[in-house]
């Protein structure tokens, strides 16, 4: 029998793949989930490792978790095997097998917990990443950036991807000014409305994590165009064990040059009882604020000009606490209750010197204007939650949500007027104005949340917000050095807003591939009401449906990209519809109480990349709003108006892109740029403007000699547009060094920031133009600071390395976090 030469390649092949595809057909496929024993929080990253029984020094195989904690590998042949589960920081877990040629076993729920002892005797040398990278969403670890000893939340936002701080603190997010502010998942009205005036005042030691949310899912409130900034509170809590009662706490002392302030940290458990509470109180103090400004118009009777000049002086004290409770009722619920407190009061004095010729006003005059300010703005919130898991993996469960904010704002103005030279063209007559806005909320919420399989979550919610505003505004002019009560420039205003919603959606995970589609409708009752009688009482009833779809591809465990699109809305607040009229002699600032909803429409592109030396992000957005709100001004005879209107089409493309690169054991460096294109228009102003805009923070971070930590940080900004103008770029740097003492019980930090401008200043223009009028202003702003802090803690409770979070049911608390860690106007 002769075999041919291609039989026997057969036959030699068939020789080879033999044993290999029996060694396949023996392989078992383990699966699994790794979390946390506290949290429940997914470990991702961590090594898996299995080892034969009678050789624990050789595995026989290896992996790490993925973004959710999931274990899948593959082990070839039979017998009694050791599997080990490790994570930073936490202690080995180890668990014996038996396998038997099973296709596949099913390990379960594998829980690892804190190694309070191996923190305490082991050096760790890789360094904490600063930030956690999701397709829609992105965590800036607050409390592992050495800066954050000394410096102020306003501080930090500067090096938070995808947020913008401006030369005059104005915060943006993706380019644009109309998100909310969350704090633990619970919107803050109060932060919402000021911002920068609350987050210059409020240290950074207060906060855990700093959330950029770019593409809330449905759970999440409509409001916010562009999308949320969610802060955690800074609440460290003990690890567990059989006797965990105790306590921790800290305190801490600050002075500068333009500041002073102390703050207060205490947290205590008993059994299955816990609290914490953080008391915080800032002082600051800036002088010699210089503005310029330019104005012109143009009308038949020649061109009007006027120029000002001005030195302003601000005081501000700002006291915020918080406190929170909870009890576990058993293994499987828990109730909490939270409350905060802030309360924020400025004292402004602005000497200005005004000059008046041409036009309107003839041959020219000049006057003085002792202008006072007193913002005061206060917030206080009450808040109950009840959750109830209905299983083991705590991955089914209902949470019942109550929240009670209130938020008295007071703004008092004073102006007196002196005749300097020329006749008196304009009403020199002195004046004072009081506004005083209440706003009180109630919010109920119920959300449930269960897995439909193992690769499918569903989640369905609804919810109640009431919320009653009130504005009383009084007008006084002087006669013979006397004010008096103005009735017809006064106005009392209530404004009731109920909003009904319900949502629904789902979550899906199929290999590399992860998906979440959701729908929001939102109800809401508007009634405005003018108690005086000088307004039109009028009521509005609308509805928004908010879809939002997100697609998740994981190129590998480090590697991922994303799609995400969503449409959110902007309610216009009481500020911007509010109709009582802010006088002075040349202007007058009003709302518009005719203000529509704003619907921004957004897509996004992300991709996330990540290794033990480099992490980045790339984030390109297109945002679409055909109806946006706007400030916008313009002349009625001499009188600048300024009010608000639904007045703008919006097209926003940009390029944001954060880079941490590890360089060294000690030394860190980081890029967090944005690159962006606007494009605004207005036909009812007849009005357009475009132009490129750009924003750079370049940071290091290094361990100097005797463990002293150094930061410096770089930021630099390029012009920015708005509908009627442009405000100019400026460039600044800011850092600090800090040191442990006493086992790290104390700590001592100095901190500086500096404007690159003569003096120390940050200085910038802005212009603001019509048809028939420009103006241009050119602001100087101190800020150069040096400050010291000197904070000590105290306590018994071992610290976990992994915080425990709120109960609360929402985006900002159930989602799972893995994925991304790495492995180691002037008045005149």
């Amino acid at each position: 029998m002769i075999i041919s030469q291609k039989t026997m390649k057969r036959l030699f092949l068939l020789l080879i793949l033999a044993p290999l595809s029996l060694a396949l057909s023996a392989q078992t496929l383990l699966k699994g989930t790794l979390v946390d024993s506290l949290t429940h929080e997914a470990e991702a990253y961590s090594t898996v490792r299995v080892f034969k029984d009678d050789n624990t020094e050789r595995p026989v195989a290896m992996s790490i978790t993925d973004t959710d904690g999931r274990i899948s590998m593959r082990v070839a042949g039979k017998g009694r095997y050791r599997i080990t589960f490790s994570s930073l920081g936490k202690a080995l877990v180890e668990r014996s097998l038996t396998l038997s040629g099973e296709p596949e076993v099913d390990l379960g729920t594998i829980l690892v917990h804190a190694d309070a002892q191996s923190l305490g005797e082991v050096t760790v040398k890789a360094q904490a990443p600063l930030v956690k990278m999701e397709t829609d969403k992105m965590s800036y670890n607050v409390q592992d950036d050495v800066d954050s000893r000394s410096s102020t939340v306003l501080d930090m936002l500067r090096k938070v991807p995808m947020v913008t701080v401006d030369g005059q603190d104005n915060i943006t997010v993706n380019g644009s000014s109309s998100f909310k502010v969350y704090v633990e998942g619970k919107p803050n009205p109060m932060m919402s409305a000021n911002p920068s005036q609350v987050f210059k005042v409020m240290p950074a030691s207060m906060v855990k994590t700093i959330e950029v949310v770019t593409n809330p899912g449905a759970k999440y409130d409509a409001e916010g165009a562009v999308g949320v900034l969610n802060l955690t509170m800074n609440r460290e809590q003990a690890t567990g064990g059989p006797a965990p009662d105790g306590h921790n706490g800290s305190v801490a002392l600050s002075a500068g040059n333009r500041s002073y302030g102390a703050q207060g940290y205490v947290s205590a458990q008993k059994g299955r009882f816990s609290v914490s509470g953080n008391m915080a109180f800032q002082h600051q103090t800036i002088k010699g604020i210089e503005v310029a400004v330019d104005n012109s118009q143009t009308a038949d009777n020649g061109t009007s000009l006027t120029h000002a000049v001005s030195e302003t002086d601000q005081r501000s004290n700002a006291v915020l606490g918080n406190l929170s409770m909870s009890y576990d009722l058993d293994s499987m619920s828990v109730v909490s209750a939270t409350a905060g407190l802030m309360h924020y009061r400025q004292k402004q004095h602005t000497p200005l010197l005004i000059s008046l010729r041409g036009g309107y006003y003839g041959e020219g005059a000049s006057y003085r204007n002792e202008e006072w300010e007193r913002p005061k703005y206060q917030n206080l919130s009450l808040g109950a939650d009840y959750q109830r898991f209905f299983n083991k993996e705590r991955t089914r469960s209902l949470t019942l949500s109550y929240l009670f904010t209130l938020n008295p704002t007071h703004r008092d103005m004073t102006n007196y007027y002196e005749l300097l030279s020329g006749t008196p063209l304009v009403d020199l007559t002195d004046r004072m104005s009081l506004n005083h806005m209440l706003s009180r909320e109630n919010t109920l919420q119920f959300d449930y949340i269960t897995p439909l399989s193992k690769a499918v979550s569903f989640s369905a919610g609804v919810k109640y917000t009431g919320r009653r505003n009130t504005s009383n505004a009084e007008y006084y002019t002087a006669t013979a050095g006397e004010f008096a009560y103005r009735n017809d420039l006064s106005m009392r205003y209530k404004y009731l807003n109920h909003i009904a919603a319900a949502y629904a959606e789902a979550t899906a995970k199929s290999g590399k591939l992860g998906a979440k589609a959701g729908l929001r409708y939102e109800y809401t009752w508007q009634n405005v009401t003018y108690e005086l009688g000088n307004g039109e009482d009028f009521r509005k009833h609308y509805g928004n449906l908010v879809p939002s779809l997100s697609l998740t591809y994981n190129m590998a465990p480090t590697r991922n990209i994303g799609l995400t699109y969503n449409m959110r809305i902007s309610r216009p607040g009481i500020t911007y519809l509010n109709p009582y009229v802010e006088r002075t002699p040349l202007s007058q600032t009003y709302g518009n109480t005719t203000l529509e909803v704003e619907k921004n429409h957004n897509v996004g592109l992300v991709l996330n990349s990540f290794s033990p030396k480099l992490m980045v992000n790339a984030s390109l957005r297109q945002s679409f709003c055909d109806d946006a709100i706007s400030q916008y001004q313009f002349y009625e005879g001499s009188i600048l108006n300024t009010t608000f209107g639904n007045i703008v089409r919006q097209r926003v493309s940009s390029l944001s892109s954060y880079l941490n690169w590890a360089a060294a054991r000690e030394t860190r460096l980081i890029f967090n740029g944005s690159v962006s294109y606007s494009d605004l228009r207005s036909t009812a102003l007849t009005q357009e403007t475009s132009g490129w805009v750009g924003n750079l923070m370049l940071g290091l971070q290094q361990t100097l000699p005797w463990k002293v930590k150094m930061s410096a940080n770089l930021i630099v900004s390029t012009r920015s547009y708005s509908l009627q103008g442009w405000s100019s770029g400026f460039s600044g740097v800011f850092g600090s060094f800090s040191k442990d003492l006493c086992k790290g019980r104390l700590n001592i930090a100095l901190q500086y920031f500096t404007g690159l401008h003569r003096h120390g200043q940050l200085a910038f223009d802005n212009y603001h133009g019509g048809r028939n009028f420009a103006a241009m202003q050119h602001i100087r702003v101190p800020v150069a600071q040096f400050a010291a802090k000197v904070s000590y803690s105290f306590g018994n409770l071992k610290k976990q390395l992994t915080q425990r979070k709120s109960k609360i049911q929402s985006d900002f608390i159930d989602r799972k976090e893995g994925g991304t860690q790495l492995p180691e106007g002037m008045g005149m």
